[in-house]
């Protein structure tokens, strides 16, 4: 399946990126810059600080939407702690702190979007959507410097949406199937969901909450539970900027993270 499942993420944005060149009418390319800072010891007893920037290309066409993200990773602290895992099996000694910056993993995505029926007959429902999301983290961050697991990672993710007056209600369940790592050898295969609001305070700007829980990565750490608050200004057709602020609700959350994100659509 991890096969599988790359070779048609990897195929949809290989093939598409000719096709954006030759006929942008078809396709809708997205460019999205982002920032993240988060610091906590993720129940650890040792503070680790996380930078991480990613860089995102994604395609639309219709229902159809692929993605690749590449990043840069700075991470602070004992080597225990990975981007999006929160505490894992220790690389290094827990008393060994340490300074590290590189490539981070790299994302394929593919998603495809299924409106509900819009006729008048689908009541409340027929304004919601499901999204499903095929991701394929590929190794590409050093194993040496405990950035990376090294392995293939696929995610199945599955993002429900009902607008509701001037809010949307939206809802995600996932699960990751991690690949065995050497350097973390109690890395644990785990599921994850959100639940959150939005809403328009104008034409261009919303704001809203987000409750965020991600099962263990590791037997030796608890779930994680997060709290955000995040708004979105879009400055015109082209431009959106995004912003989120978070905070752990249990010790193995980060205590508080920042993230900003920069979109250009053509």
């Amino acid at each position: 399946m991890r096969a599988r499942g790359l070779f048609c993420v990897a195929s949809l944005v290989l093939a598409a990126c000719p096709v954006v060149v030759q006929a942008e009418t078809f396709w809708s390319p997205e460019l999205s810059l982002g920032a993240y800072a988060a610091t906590g010891d993720y129940g650890s007893g040792i503070d680790t600080s996380l930078g991480y920037m990613p860089l995102s290309l994604a395609l639309e066409r219709g229902a159809w939407r692929g993605q690749l993200t590449t990043s840069r990773l700075v991470v602070e602290g004992p080597g225990s702690v990975l981007v999006n895992l929160g505490g894992v099996t220790r690389a290094f000694a827990a008393e060994e702190v340490s300074w590290r910056r590189g490539t981070g993993d790299a994302l394929l995505e593919l998603g495809y979007t299924q409106a509900a029926d819009s006729s008048p007959s689908g009541g409340l429902l027929r304004r919601s959507s499901l999204t499903y999301r095929l991701i394929a983290k590929l190794p590409t961050a050093s194993v040496e410097k405990g950035l990376g697991t090294g392995e293939l990672d696929v995610s199945l993710q599955i993002d429900g949406a009902l607008p509701l007056a001037s809010s949307v209600v939206f809802a995600s369940v996932g699960y990751s199937d991690r690949g065995a790592s050497s350097l973390y050898p109690d890395i644990l295969s785990s599921g994850f969901a959100q639940l959150g609001v939005a809403r328009r305070t104008s034409a261009r700007a919303s704001v809203g909450l987000l409750y965020d829980f991600r099962e263990t990565a590791s037997s030796l750490y608890a779930d994680a539970h997060e709290a955000s608050l995040y708004g979105s200004l879009e400055f015109d057709r082209h431009w959106t900027l995004t912003g989120l602020v978070s905070a752990g609700l249990n010790e193995s959350s980060a205590d508080a993270g920042l993230y900003f994100q920069l979109s250009y659509r053509w």
